[in-house]
């Protein structure tokens, strides 16, 4: 996988459907243990982050990976939530 600049958007997926996607309960379980892993794993460390998780950690360079403080919080987040929802996604 390549990197982008920053001021692009990393490229869609091979698999990518609707603009608009909703997570089932199982799908939101999965997505909060995957989390709880890269955190546990310490893999906010960046000295620590396989490149391809560095990668989507950042998507693609376009922003920053989230540190322990962020992460904390997405895992509240993700604790407190029925449903998860991902708007449209913001072109450059």
């Amino acid at each position: 996988m390549t990197t982008s600049s920053p001021s692009l958007l990393p490229p869609e997926s091979p698999f990518a459907g609707p603009s608009h996607a909703m997570l089932d309960a199982q799908q939101l379980a999965t997505v909060r243990a995957a989390v709880e892993w890269y955190f546990q794993s310490g893999l906010t460390d960046y000295r620590r982050r396989p490149r391809d998780i560095e990668e989507l950690a950042t998507a693609c360079g376009a922003c920053d990976a989230l540190d322990d403080a962020g992460l904390v919080q997405l895992l509240g987040l993700l604790d407190d939530a029925r449903k998860v929802t991902f708007p449209p996604r913001k072109a450059a």
